[in-house]
């Protein structure tokens, strides 16, 4: 893959075609719908409810649901998809969707991994890869690392008791801003479309922080001490699943933890840099940014 930036967001009618977003009102995909409804793309974001969902002006909720393939018509006429792994679903609901994407009109898949995927064959993310790479179809991999945006969605409430309760010792985690995510998910899904291939970007913030030092950064934004608490494994996921976390995640989070205390979460690319032409979002400027998030239930 080469390492020229990609082209900024085409203007209206510049694009290749509808864009199908999954995941439109979670982390990632609600932060692509709010980067590019502004540009003129017609976006068509995937939700269970459309009656419920929140979204910006000009967005078109579909009603769509992976594990339904009763719901795949939602993809019919969609040029671009963003894709992703939803709790709950499995390997097979991904290949089949690719199937189905590619026999709707779909020419370009963007689909959301993480870190170092391609070393673990033994991750459903890299499984899902394995059958886009399969599906005939221009293929886009975002190996993402670890969202500093988990610190205002399940770890928030934590984060406002002053506390980070994360099993991962003194280990370094390489962190990313979820903005940063979502702008090369972007510009990817406003490319010109040409003949299928596949292409994959690893994505990083500046820094591999510990959670210790997180705690720090974000007691200056905040004003106040935030500590870091690392729990023993049987003590995190009782502690966790106590306070409603399903016990699939607790389990999940506990293995993502752990690679981060064995020292193997701490690896820094410059593909952001190569993406978007501009440097990463770092932690600090991040804690900065959505203080309010965790001032305003404190």
């Amino acid at each position: 893959m080469g390492r020229a930036a990609l082209p900024p967001l085409p203007a209206p009618g510049g694009w290749p075609g509808p864009v199908f977003v999954m995941g439109a009102t979670g982390t990632v995909g609600g932060e692509i719908v709010r980067q590019l409804a502004p540009s003129g793309a017609e976006l068509w974001a995937a939700v269970r409810d459309p009656e419920r969902a929140t979204l910006p002006p000009g967005v078109r909720p579909v009603p769509f649901d992976v594990a339904d393939p009763a719901t795949y018509g939602a993809l019919r006429g969609a040029a671009v998809l963003f894709a992703m792994w939803p709790p709950g679903t499995g390997v097979t609901d991904l290949g089949r969707l690719f199937a189905a994407a590619r026999a709707a009109g779909v020419r370009r898949v963007v689909f959301l991994s993480i870190l170092g995927a391609e070393r673990l064959s033994f991750l459903p993310h890299r499984q899902i890869e394995q059958e886009l790479e399969r599906s005939g179809l221009d293929a886009v991999l975002l190996r993402s690392g670890y969202f500093m945006q988990n610190l205002t969605g399940i770890h928030a409430p934590e984060v406002r008791r002053g506390e980070l309760f994360i099993p991962s010792g003194e280990g370094r985690t390489s962190v990313v801003d979820v903005r940063d995510v979502a702008a090369v998910a972007g510009r990817e899904l406003a490319r010109p479309l040409a003949a299928p291939a596949v292409r994959a970007w690893s994505l990083t913030g500046p820094q591999a922080l510990t959670f210790t030092e997180m705690g720090h950064l974000l007691g200056v934004a905040l004003n106040r001490p935030v500590r870091h608490v690392s729990p023993g494994p049987v003590t995190f996921v009782r502690t966790v699943t106590g306070w409603g976390t399903p016990r699939g995640l607790a389990l999940f989070m506990l293995a993502e933890y752990t690679v981060a205390r064995l020292g193997l979460a701490a690896r820094l690319t410059g593909d952001v840099q190569a993406a978007l032409g501009r440097p990463p979002i770092p932690f600090a400027r991040f804690a900065e940014d959505y203080r309010d998030v965790w001032l305003r239930e404190a």
